[in-house]
């Protein structure tokens, strides 16, 4: 079973902003409770704005914390001059809506491109998707894997993975978009060529949804048991003749190079 592995993919494209990035850039990172998960993705943030000599903020707020207290944060970091793009750290606590808050964010800060703005963009050109889609994009593209012809089947509808890449690729090729109300997933799933999960739950897709010939982009960032995993129990189908992203290694390698990418485009 072939891996695609995204590590080498991931130099090169910090090797790239190394390169480019002269000014000095500064990310702003909004956290709103208390998720392992996002200890995990501001550490690796944290570790790459350094590499990039990027100035990096975060801003820790408490799950008691008001809706309007985290506003009137991100209204600041808009007005302040010095500061190149502001994100939003998921997973927030259920008492908040990501959507309405990212929507405070001005577009020209909005590095992860899913205020409602931004998102009117996702059409036009993958420099535009949110960080983990570009990430799919471009793991397709790394491996020469064509969707023109082909069949994709894409598993979620969040706003940094399924939906953009669903509004992206459904200009070129056949896509079915699939969430918790689709009937017949397996059979989507199999009959695929390429199929995309981003449902955020571990291990969910299980050696029967899938058949030989195919390519699955493992987008699932998932702690089981404190051991970091996908949403593709990745051991059971690793009999099957398929391409497959790892957990990790993969996807979540690229997510945040995109976002420091993305930072850099805001800059100019």
């Amino acid at each position: 079973m072939p891996v695609l592995d995204c590590r080498g993919i991931r130099e090169e494209e910090i090797l790239r902003l190394e390169k480019e990035i002269s000014d000095s850039l500064v990310l702003a990172i909004i956290q709103i409770g208390s998720f392992q998960e996002n200890e995990l993705y501001l550490r690796n943030k944290k570790k790459l704005a350094e590499r990039l000599h990027v100035s990096f903020q975060a801003f820790s707020f408490s799950e008691t914390a008001t809706k309007q207290e985290i506003i009137q944060k991100i209204e600041l970091l808009n007005q302040d001059p010095t500061v190149t793009g502001i994100m939003i750290q998921k997973p927030i606590p259920s008492s908040f809506s990501y959507q309405e808050l990212v929507d405070f964010i001005v577009v020209s800060k909005d590095v992860d491109c899913v205020g409602s703005n931004s998102k009117k963009m996702w059409t036009q050109n993958e420099n535009f998707l949110p960080c983990t889609a570009r990430s799919v994009l471009k793991i397709l593209d790394y491996y020469a894997i064509s969707v023109v012809g082909r069949e994709v089947a894409i598993l979620g509808k969040s706003d940094l993975a399924g939906m953009p890449l669903y509004q992206f690729l459904k200009e070129k090729t056949t896509v079915t978009l699939c969430d918790s109300k689709t009937e017949n997933v397996q059979e989507v799933v199999r009959r695929a060529d390429i199929v995309i999960v981003a449902i955020g739950h571990a291990h969910y897709f299980t050696r029967d949804y899938f058949r030989d010939g195919q390519v699955i982009i493992d987008v699932g960032t998932n702690y089981l048991n404190g051991v970091l995993v996908g949403d593709v129990c990745f051991e059971e189908v690793c009999d099957l003749d398929v391409l497959i992203t790892p957990v990790p290694g993969g996807v979540g390698a690229l997510t945040p190079v995109y976002l420091f990418d993305h930072l850099y485009k805001a800059s100019k």
